[in-house]
């Protein structure tokens, strides 16, 4: 098999985001999105098709999840994909591996030299093609409240942010795209601290009209967005800072019904937040972090979410965000949460019932805010990405390459721009098959930027 084709059968597996954005196809006409599906091919080979990931969110649609691939031959399990921004719909594609040839894969991860975008200083940032033009661009929440939104040239360029005021003057840790009035375009929720979220309706153009209050309530977390209640109107969910989160239900019009139901969570909620089908029983369930644990909410399957458990981490008690994956190539989601007033991330493997066993600390640089996990170099193993707020001063991204088994190697170090990396996105900007990094920086609440990290892993 040639790099080209290994790189798109391998390619399809690992896209993740809190509010991230998948790389399978994507929809503008309401549908959701499907991953599609990657597998190796050939004979004697060892490597299992691996699952394709979660189609963008179209504009009124809602993101893929991807399956598992089946184990090939001889081979290992194949991977899981992540769902893609704007929350989970239509199951992507399963790989099937059939044993197929390994051939070549990189392995020296590494990225170009961060080029970066405006001066305001970032607190959150997702992928989604905000003008329809198939190209991906970036949408960042700064910390006055106001949203960046650059667009993308295709190539892996962007053109200068242009500011859209939301409806508060402060910002929380999240913001993801979807169609919440039903018009066919993209829109922004944007966590707003102390009022809850923020909605800005989108033209269709890449810009986007004057902001309306979603939903009140204390928030420092995240976001997530989908059409939890199948009335095809699109809802939200918020971390909510008090240790809940809370379902707001969408009216169709870039509304919501008021006096949402809460759900228990993680303790502090000041970040991290992923709706996904984490015991693989077809319904969607809700993992959160804070304080010192992470938390599993199990969905019910009609809407509404069980009682929530506690994982503790193995260290810290200020746990920023938090990161789901396979680690281990067992077909089983395993979590990954920053310990973001020490040097570690804290592992959490998974259990297949939604559970989790003992955490364990890996190294990596001072204050580790965001994580997120993906293969950036196509070996078939997830790595690790954790932004470092209080490490290098001109800003550095930590990479943890995965072994495979749920350990992983020493960190790698990648400038991010500027100081202060508050937030990372992944997704493949150039269309070379490799997977990219957005970063969002914050230089002290003063000023910052977006940096954009090419991968050249070779």
């Amino acid at each position: 098999m040639s790099l080209v084709r290994k790189r798109r059968a391998l390619i399809a597996a690992f896209v993740f985001a809190a509010a991230g954005c998948g790389s399978g196809s994507s929809k503008t006409d309401g549908s959701a999105g499907n991953g599609a599906g990657g597998g190796g091919s050939g004979s004697g080979g060892t490597t299992a098709g691996l699952g394709g990931a979660g189609g963008a969110a179209g504009s009124g649609g809602t993101a893929g999840t991807a399956t598992a691939g089946s184990t090939g031959a001889g081979g290992i399990a194949g991977v899981t994909g992540a769902s893609g921004n704007g929350g989970t719909g239509a199951a992507g594609s399963a790989g099937t591996g059939a044993g197929g040839a390994a051939g070549s894969v990189l392995k020296v991860i590494s990225f170009a030299a961060p080029v970066t975008y405006g001066y305001l200083p970032q607190d959150a940032v997702t992928l989604a093609d905000l003008n329809k033009d198939g190209k991906l661009d970036i949408a960042s929440v700064t910390f006055d409240g106001s949203v960046s939104v650059l667009l993308g040239n295709g190539a892996g360029t962007f053109q200068q942010p242009k500011t859209f005021k939301c409806s508060a003057d402060t910002s929380g840790a999240g913001i993801v795209a979807a169609d919440f009035n039903n018009d066919g375009n993209p829109d922004l929720a944007v966590s707003q601290s102390r009022y809850g979220f923020g909605v800005l309706l989108g033209k269709g153009d890449g810009t986007f009209g004057g902001g309306t209050l979603g939903q009140s309530g204390y928030t420092e977390g995240g976001l997530a967005a989908t059409d939890l209640n199948s009335d095809g109107k699109m809802d939200v969910l918020m971390a909510i800072s008090t240790g809940y989160f809370d379902v707001s239900y969408g009216n169709g019009n870039g509304t919501f019904q008021q006096f949402p139901p809460l759900y228990s969570a993680s303790p502090s909620i000041y970040g991290g937040f992923v709706l996904i089908d984490f015991n693989k029983d077809g319904r969607l369930d809700v993992v959160t972090a804070g304080g010192s644990v992470v938390s599993v909410a199990l969905g019910n399957g009609d809407d509404t979410f069980g009682d929530v458990k506690h994982f503790p981490v193995d260290s810290g008690t200020t746990i920023r965000s938090v990161a789901v994956g396979d680690l281990n190539g067992d077909g089983v989601l395993d979590a990954v949460a920053p310990d973001s007033g020490g040097v570690t991330v804290n592992v959490f493997l998974g259990k297949g019932d939604g559970t989790l066993l003992a955490a364990t600390q890996v190294a990596c640089d001072s204050g580790p805010a965001d994580v997120k996990i993906a293969d950036l170099n196509l070996d078939g193993k997830a790595d690790i990405i954790a932004t470092s707020l209080s490490g290098s001063a001109t800003g550095v991204l930590d990479v943890l390459p995965g072994k495979g088994d749920g350990t992983f190697e020493s960190f790698k170090q990648f400038e991010s721009g500027s100081a202060g990396p508050r937030a990372v996105a992944v997704a493949d900007l150039n269309g070379d098959g490799l997977l990219d990094l957005v970063v969002a920086n914050d230089r002290n609440g003063s000023d910052g930027s977006i940096g954009v990290l090419i991968n050249n892993s070779h």
